[in-house]
């Protein structure tokens, strides 16, 4: 069902965070090591924009490629209207989610807001407390879980992890 042959895709999301707080944007290099190791072997885009400040639509255009007014989705939270969900799940609009599903990639989800937007992801994660429990998932394509425990140790605490 899922492909190990192809390229991975990486996309981070990451609510309230801004540009010059990143050590591959000009910032202390040690306040986000992975990041900046994602960054140096990856794509970084010097010139992005959001087109709403709420999270609920941004993600939605993010995962539709659509403005919110065509996708339906305008409110936040504990904001959106029922209407908005009705005419978003009618419009039954392609997702990145959807598709990357459909061409054979494993797609996972970390978010602790367990909204609508977590639709369409073949694992979703709204408990997890540490990396740990992440890299403990039943995942199809980690072949060394122990190797890659390791890996990211460094960066992790009892209650926080270092991106």
């Amino acid at each position: 069902m899922f492909n190990d042959d192809l390229p991975n895709i990486i996309l981070i999301v990451i609510d309230s965070l801004r540009v010059e707080n990143l050590g591959c944007y000009g910032f202390l290099p040690s306040i986000s090591p992975n990041i900046n190791e994602l960054a140096e072997n990856g794509i970084v885009f010097d010139n992005a924009f959001s087109c709403t400040n709420a999270t609920d639509p941004s993600l939605t255009s993010i995962f539709t490629g659509m403005l919110p007014i065509s996708h339906g989705i305008i409110g936040h939270g504990n904001k959106i209207k029922r209407q908005e969900l009705s005419l978003f799940n009618e419009l039954n609009l392609p997702t990145l989610t959807k598709i990357l599903n459909k061409k054979g990639y494993f797609t996972v989800a970390i978010d602790f807001l367990g909204r609508w937007h977590k639709n369409g992801f073949s694992i979703y994660g709204t408990t997890i407390r540490n990396f740990f429990d992440f890299l403990n998932l039943p995942f199809p394509f980690l072949k060394n879980k122990k190797e890659k425990q390791l890996e990211y140790a460094p960066y992790l605490t009892k209650d926080a992890l270092y991106f």
